[in-house]
């Protein structure tokens, strides 16, 4: 038995993989746009802890200097201070 593909069924087929295909294409930007999102939010966030380290780094600095500062005007350690 040969079988016959009817002119209505073919293209049904093909408006199945064309809708199919939209629908994966429209996935893929849907998930390209959620990793995007995502890269710059971590972004955000790597910058927003530098600047954090870099004020603690600048806040013992200022405190060791201040510590000095003290120190040199307590004179001679003869005592706790």
């Amino acid at each position: 038995m040969k079988q016959t593909i009817h002119p209505s069924t073919a293209a049904d087929a093909r408006g199945f993989a064309l809708v199919v295909s939209l629908v994966m294409m429209i996935l893929l930007a849907l998930i390209a746009v959620g990793m995007l999102g995502l890269s710059s939010i971590t972004l955000r966030a790597g910058a927003t802890e530098s600047a954090a380290r870099e004020a603690r780094s600048n806040a013992l600095l200022a405190l060791q200097l201040a510590m000095a500062d003290l120190q040199r005007h307590a004179g001679p350690d003869q005592r706790v201070t």
